[in-house]
């Protein structure tokens, strides 16, 4: 379990990485001249994720949970991961082309299909409510501009 964690971990860490300093500059447009800049909200949330996978990181490294016998994952797991990493680099280029509305509802539902999701009713509903409540949020709340 060990290794999985310390993979895993480091793999988020970096990725967490890569979306502050190459994705979100690259992805997002520049501001308005008012309201906060479109690139607040992605990289807040992609410093978030990166003190969580850091501190998750420093925490396994610092445990003894080296001592303990061997896990029940395997490699495969690990691989299964990885087949959503793609999903989330056409994230920000879909959402430029197509807007923010059609490019969450795609990307959400492909993300429920992939994780087991089969009921279309489920899908559409959170997909388009998730969507809707998102972008009020951002909107309205923050007075951010979307795509």
């Amino acid at each position: 379990m060990f290794k999985m964690n310390l993979a895993v971990y480091s793999i988020l860490t970096a990725f967490s990485l890569l979306l502050i300093f190459w994705v979100v500059p690259s992805q997002t447009p520049p501001g308005l001249g008012y309201g906060l800049e479109p690139s607040f909200l992605p990289y807040i949330l992609s410093t978030v994720m990166l003190v969580c996978t850091a501190w998750l990181l420093i925490k396994t490294l610092l445990t003894k949970s080296r001592q303990q016998g061997p896990s029940d994952l395997k490699i495969e797991s690990f691989f299964q991961l990885l087949k959503y990493i793609p999903l989330f680099f056409i994230t920000f280029p879909l959402m430029t082309w197509i807007g923010f509305i059609p490019a969450s509802i795609i990307v959400l539902s492909i993300l429920q299909y992939l994780v087991g999701q089969r009921n279309i009713l489920l899908i559409v509903a959170i997909s388009v409510g998730g969507t809707l409540l998102t972008y009020a949020l951002i909107l309205y709340g923050v007075r951010m501009p979307l795509p």
